[in-house]
């Protein structure tokens, strides 16, 4: 339950979900347990550059993105679900809507919209 994502520096962080199994387009899964409350944030500091494809499914968690470049430039497509989202510095998030490329979606998501959109919810 305390289990947490932590990249630093300018290290190149680059992962995909896998394309077939139980967690087929899943990246980074948390439980939805209330104990998963107070988990630590997932963080991603990154300069040197990162690519996240596929699913982020933190329905109780936190994700830190802090970056002073382009995050996420080639990923085929990020789908993020989080309790919360913390955005810092001048860099760029940018998250992928092709969801026909080569990380196929979670089941559950899989009749999501082409079209590019964010939905924030309170």
């Amino acid at each position: 339950k305390d289990a947490r994502l932590n990249a630093n520096g300018n290290s190149t962080f680059k992962v995909t979900a896998p394309k077939a199994g139980t967690y087929q387009g899943v990246l980074i899964f948390q439980s939805r347990h209330p104990d998963t409350l107070n988990a630590p944030a997932h963080v991603v500091h990154s300069n040197g550059g990162t690519e996240l494809e596929g699913t982020i499914y933190l329905p109780n968690g936190v994700l830190d993105v802090n970056s002073n470049s382009t995050a996420n430039l080639p990923a085929d497509y990020t789908l993020i679900i989080a309790r919360r989202m913390v955005l810092k510095s001048n860099g760029v998030l940018q998250v992928g809507s092709n969801y026909s490329g080569n990380t196929p979606t979670p089941p559950l998501v899989a009749g999501f919209s082409t079209a590019p959109a964010a939905r924030l919810v309170r």
